[in-house]
């Protein structure tokens, strides 16, 4: 991988790892009870950000073909789908434990890939991936039960679907991006997760009044919290999808494994000085397994890399 889209890459896992505290502060404290789709929806909503500014970059979104849109809704649900169980997770666990269970995206990446994109890694890049996965399976390691070695196996559930779908939705739109300008592209799967933001809301009728009731109760709040979310989040799918067009979707997903490292160095400091937005579990076993499965996927991801 050219340094310089090395470089690039490593915006969205700094720009996630802050998205990866509020998300937690949001689930914690104003959604603590099946509050996942709740904020699902808004998500999909703010995704409305991005059209306007297609628009401006790249006004001819209409040269894009009926197919190349179908693609692109296939894209929309896979994120949706995504967004949930990387909720489900997190609301459950440490967002440094999710982030690194998050690791798992190359070794499904190199599949997807493969089958779809023809790209292919050689002996050593695999090798760096079996140590990836050994970094993830120590971090899904649950310290609580003494005596007992077990895994967090609901976790790993839930971050097991959200891989798969980052790992596909990344392949997926590349595909279209190849034969279609990137911005309509951006600017047509922004559209349908509106679309589908505005489904969830008129069918999900729990969750639209948890999110009313929520936003009446603590509107500002929340709203400026979201609002900051999406906007990170956003620019960093930006991001990583153009990072995508300029060498293979394997490499550029594996660079955001420093996101890990982002997540825990911010989860400690906020833990320290902004004790309201997030508490992170900095007792000496989970501290050393974090540490451990971070090195350990760190090694992965630099073998990788250097392959």
């Amino acid at each position: 991988m050219d340094f310089t889209i090395f470089l690039l890459a490593q915006i969205p896992p700094f720009l996630y790892a802050i998205t990866n505290l509020i998300d937690k502060n949001l689930l914690d404290k104003y959604f603590p009870e099946n509050g996942e789709m709740t904020l699902v929806i808004f998500s999909a909503l703010a995704s409305i950000i991005l059209v306007p500014l297609a628009l401006v970059i790249e006004p001819d979104v209409m040269s894009i073909s009926l197919k190349s849109i179908a693609v692109l809704a296939l894209v929309s649900v896979i994120n949706t789908l995504l967004l949930w169980s990387y909720l489900k997770a997190l609301a459950q666990e440490d967002p440094t434990v999710v982030i690194i269970c998050y690791q798992m995206v190359p070794v499904l990446t190199l599949v997807s890939g493969e089958l779809l994109l023809g790209e292919t890694l050689n002996t050593g890049q695999l090798m760096a991936m079996a140590i990836i996965m050994l970094g993830t399976f120590i971090a899904g390691i649950d310290f609580k039960t003494e005596g007992k070695l077990t895994l967090k196996w609901r976790t790993l559930f839930f971050m097991g679907i959200a891989c798969l779908c980052w790992s596909s939705e990344t392949v997926i739109f590349k595909t279209v991006a190849i034969d279609e300008a990137v911005w309509p592209s951006i600017f047509w799967a922004s559209l349908i997760q509106v679309f589908i933001g505005i489904l969830l809301f008129a069918f999900f009728k729990k969750d639209r009044e948890i999110f009313l009731e929520r936003f009446r109760s603590h509107g500002r709040r929340i709203f400026a919290l979201n609002v900051t979310n999406e906007v990170l989040y956003l620019g960093g799918t930006t991001v990583t999808y153009l990072a995508a067009m300029q060498t293979a979707v394997a490499l550029v997903l594996l660079a955001q494994t420093f996101q890990a490292i982002y997540v825990f160095g911010l989860g400690i400091l906020a833990s320290l000085l902004i004790k309201s937005l997030h508490k992170e579990q900095l007792d000496r076993r989970s501290v050393a397994a974090k540490l451990v499965a971070i090195a350990i996927t760190g090694v992965g991801s630099y073998m990788l890399l250097s392959a």
